[in-house]
């Protein structure tokens, strides 16, 4: 058998091209057109003033709110068991956190003049309104 030569399948295997990694990975960057950076930019800009001008104020003021709760929960007690000079203190802490509320509520009167939100803040204001002693 001297015409013929072995073949040798292991070395005649295809060798695949090597594509380099950051080649075969490469994306077009994604372009956004200017409207939408714009209005992209308008929204965080929007959400970043919500938070430091409704959320902020918003949480500040229930806080108050359930410590005026509270007190009016001790107030009740007190009255409940009748007894008047504890009842009379726990009415007159009463009334301070109820000021408190007022005066942290107050700071979120500007939506007033938003539509939608208004609606919500007038119910508060109706409230804080119906919680206030008679002066």
């Amino acid at each position: 058998m001297d015409g013929f030569e072995k073949i040798d399948l292991d070395t005649k295997k295809e060798k695949k091209k090597e594509v380099p990694s950051d080649m075969a990975r490469k994306r077009k960057p994604i372009r956004l057109s200017k409207p939408i950076l714009t209005i992209l930019g308008v929204l965080v800009v929007l959400f970043v003033l919500s938070i430091f001008t409704v959320v902020l104020p918003a949480k500040d003021t229930y806080k108050a709110g359930l410590k005026a709760y509270r007190q009016a929960q001790l107030a009740s007690a007190a009255i409940k068991q009748q007894n008047i000079n504890l009842a009379s203190e726990e009415l007159a802490k009463t009334k301070v956190e109820l000021a408190e509320t007022q005066k942290q509520f107050s700071r979120m009167s500007f939506l007033r003049f938003i539509p939608i939100a208004n609606w919500y803040y007038n119910d508060g204001d109706h409230l804080m309104k119906a919680a206030s002693p008679m002066a």
